[in-house]
């Protein structure tokens, strides 16, 4: 991963939670990515969202939190920055907009069809990412570089 002056990292996970070994790479590559002044984009959902916003926090991410427009699926974390409540598919754009580092902890190892969290890794790819990094259930990691990434 290039060493950003700035890293704007972003985070897509399953509402379910991560499992134990997704939740230890989940926190090594939050670690790996960390610098004075980092930004964290979530997007304020129960489950790996919540996850995730905790340990960037801890680690001393700014938050920036996306929220969904449905109110029984936020987790109301708290952030240093919010934005208007979207529906979340519109609102996981907004976060690979923002950021040159997503981490994603899909559900599922393999690609799904019907999926948020796999939707917002293809967008990413589409978007020009730098980097994304999507973590498995048995934390083993795949990390996506691309060549010609948005500056």
């Amino acid at each position: 991963m290039k060493d950003y002056t700035l890293q704007l990292v972003g985070f897509t996970g399953t509402s379910e939670g991560t499992a134990p070994l997704q939740y230890k790479a989940m926190v090594r590559e939050l670690e790996r990515a960390y610098r004075p002044g980092a930004q964290f984009h979530f997007g304020d959902c129960v489950g790996a969202d919540a996850e995730a916003a905790a340990v960037a926090s801890t680690l001393g991410y700014e938050l920036h939190c996306h929220p969904p427009d449905n109110p029984r699926k936020r987790a109301y974390i708290p952030s240093a920055v919010y934005y208007p409540p979207k529906p979340t598919l519109i609102r996981n754009r907004d976060i690979v907009r923002a950021v040159k580092l997503l981490i994603a902890t899909p559900l599922h190892n393999m690609e799904q069809r019907r999926s948020g969290t796999w939707s917002t890794i293809r967008y990413a790819k589409q978007a020009g990412v730098h980097e994304i990094d999507v973590i498995g259930r048995d934390g083993q990691i795949t990390i996506w570089r691309l060549q010609h990434a948005r500056q």
